[in-house]
Order: C-alpha cells, then structure tokens, then sequence
C-alpha cells in the first residue's frame, strides 16, 4: 500500500507512465463486485475488465488536472497511527484516501457545488434583490450543498466498508466507524447520483430534510433562535443571558483526535465556501464564505486544521508534543474546546 500511495503521487506528478503506475506498483485498487438495486432487490454481479479499466481512465483524468487546487493534497496528521491509522498504509496526504474514480467525481461535485453558489447569488440579484441579502442567501444554499457533500464523502472513501449485517439500505459502514479512520479491505464506492441514503442524491435528500423540519418547528412561533459557539470554560458570548439548550462535544482524553480527524471534511469544505482566483498564472484560494474559517488574521489560508488547533487542543493524541517541540499541549491551564449552545 505504501508503494502504490507513492507510485500514484509519481504518476499523477508527471513522474512515472500509467503503464509502470499499473505494472509494477506491489499492490492497486480493484473493482471486485458491482451492487445493483433491480426491483428493490440487491443484484450482486462481478465487475468486469472493462470496469476496471475505467478507474485507469479516471486516473488520466486525473493527471491532466494536476496541481488543480481542487485537489486535496494537504498533509495528514502523519504522527498519529492511533487515529489516523491510514498513516501506516501510505495515505500521507489526503487526496490518497480516495480511488481515483471517487477522487475525480468528488473534485467535480467541489466545482459544481461552488459555481451554483454563484449561479444564486447572480438570480437573486436579477430579481432584485440587494447584494447582502444575495450573498447571503448564495451562503445558505452553497452551505447545505456542502454538508450533503461531507456526509457522502464520509461514506466515499477507501476506509469505508461493506456492512453485510444491516438490516437496512445503509450497507456501508462510514469512515469514521473505526473511531478514527482505519485500512479496510472491503471498500465501496457508491454512485453519487443512485437513489439510496448514502449517495450524494440521498444525502442532499437528508439535508433538505433536515432543514424543512427546522423551518417548520419555529414558522409562526414568536420565539427566535441564536446558535452561538464559545469557549465551554468562560460563556463570554452569553453575557449573563439566559439559556435553554446547551449540547456539549468534550474531548474526551485520547478517545477523538478532533483536529487531526476533522480535516477529512475540512479540506473540502474550505474549497466548497471559499473562491479560486488567478493570480500570475497561478490558481489559489481566495475568501468568499466564513472567511475566518479558512484564512487567519493576516488572511494567509488555513492549510489543515491539525496543524492549526492540535498544538493548542487538549484531547492526549500520542505523537503531538514531539511534532511541536516537546511543549506539553496537554496543559488542561489552556481554555480550548468549545460547545455550541441554543437561546430561545
């Protein structure tokens, strides 16, 4: 695995041909079964040559579009196997977590998704309306595009896995079933446009539904709701005022690496929200939605969220105090952490 991560950055860096990618690499991603849902049933068939050979297909698709920004070729938190257990495999860099099929359609769903946030925002200014509320109104539905396309990234991925025990349609285990992101050996890919919970179609399906049921619970209430993030050991944005709902995401010692976990959504989400700008020749990032999300102070882009909060985070990640300087992150003195918390 680790030979066939390395030969693929090779290959897709112009280094090396597709016939020494295919040949001499000691192992290589395979299409073995092909699932499909015939009169409400599933049809198990084997896949064929020709189904494999169009993961090679979507490989040279991919080499032409190298050093795209579109790409995620952020590092992982290489230092953490506990968590990152990928890291052991060669998956050094994010983009590696993907066959190549589901790395190209996950690449132009990040285009697609970004356009129609400007294809919005450009209707609701034809009608009339006044740029901020275009803007913000573009913000919103760009936003609930995005969290389909994380749910289903998180089912799309080569550390997913086959789930033959489920009672239900959702056959395949998520990324995250491990407590962290572990190798299987059972992978699945699902087609982004199939009618099933798990597909970027069905999970859209579950975002729109999502936000249906959270219009319809305060139409016509008088109440009016804030969700507001903080610091759970200081409550400065509250001010005194008074509470309805608190719900509380504590690191919990070693048992979640949050930063280190939370960057296989947040490299995608960065290039979702933001915007890609020709600067010299060159394509980069540049701010357009929850810019303080992605760019820090100096406006400088955010590369990971590891290398950003996990020096500061508090949860025991093994590896951490070696990485930044034998400093002790574990200082329980750092107020870090935050919680989200409701007011009606």
């Amino acid at each position: 695995m680790r030979d066939w991560s390395a030969k693929l950055e090779q290959y897709l860096s112009g280094m090396i041909d597709l016939n020494k990618l295919i040949n001499e690499s000691l192992a290589r991603p395979r299409l073995l079964v092909k699932v499909k849902i015939i009169n409400g049933n599933l049809v198990f068939e084997p896949a064929t040559r020709e189904d494999n050979e169009k993961l090679w297909k979507a490989t040279e698709e991919l080499r032409k579009m190298w050093g795209d920004p579109d790409i995620p070729t952020e590092d992982t938190a290489k230092y953490d196997n506990r968590n990152i257990m990928i890291a052991i495999y060669g998956v050094d860099k994010w983009f590696k977590l993907f066959n190549p099929r589901q790395l190209l359609a996950l690449t132009k769903l990040v285009k697609l998704i970004r356009q129609v946030g400007h294809m919005v925002e450009e209707e609701k200014l034809k009608e009339g309306w006044n740029s901020e509320d275009a803007r913000k109104y573009a913000e919103a539905v760009t936003t609930y595009l995005a969290i389909a396309l994380l749910k289903y990234i998180d089912y799309n991925t080569i550390a997913n896995l086959w789930n033959p025990g489920s009672w239900s349609w959702n056959k395949v285990a998520h990324t995250l079933s491990m407590r962290g992101i572990a190798m299987q050996w059972n992978w699945c890919e699902i087609q982004p446009l199939i009618d099933l919970p798990l597909s970027y179609k069905g999970t859209l399906e579950n975002a729109v539904e999502g936000l249906s049921y959270l219009v319809n619970a305060v139409s016509g209430s008088s109440s009016s709701v804030r969700i507001l993030l903080d610091n759970a050991s200081e409550l400065s944005k509250l001010k005194g005022e008074k509470f309805d709902v608190i719900v509380t995401d504590p690191p919990y010692r070693d048992d979640v690496a949050y930063s280190e976990l939370s960057d296989l959504y947040y490299v995608r989400l960065k290039r979702v929200l933001s915007d890609v700008a020709d600067v010299g020749g060159v394509l980069v990032r540049k701010p357009r939605f929850l810019p303080e999300a992605f760019f820090d102070e100096s406006g400088n882009e955010i590369d990971t969220q590891w290398k950003r909060f996990a020096v500061r985070e508090i949860s025991e990640v093994e590896g951490r105090s070696k990485l930044f300087g034998n400093k002790d992150i574990n200082d329980k003195k750092v107020p870090v952490g935050s919680f989200d918390y409701f007011k009606y």
